[in-house]
């Protein structure tokens, strides 16, 4: 599985660096234990204006905004450690 789990999200950068980014397996389990992760709130907007070219759809942090979202902090390592035993185990 975790094999698979590589070979679907491998991704090779310009400059040839192999990165493997655990976001979609990170979701998908916490859909099942959720004590894995801590969130913190915090109030935001988004650039919406085209004529900002390529930072239309950014998300920046702006109080007074009234727009909150839950951001996942860093893990703990006994939750990395739970992350993959339960990715690799199970």
């Amino acid at each position: 599985m975790a094999n698979e789990l590589y070979a679907i999200s491998y991704f090779i950068d310009p400059e040839g660096r192999d990165t493997y980014y655990a976001w979609d397996s990170l979701a998908t389990c916490y859909l099942g234990f959720n004590e894995l992760i801590s969130f913190r709130e915090e109030e935001v907007d988004v650039i919406i204006d085209k004529k900002s070219h390529n930072q239309e759809g950014r998300i920046y942090k702006r109080k007074g905004s009234n727009n909150f979202i839950k951001i996942a902090k860093k893990m703990s390592l006994e939750s990395i450690n739970k992350f993959y035993d339960f990715l690799l185990i199970a």
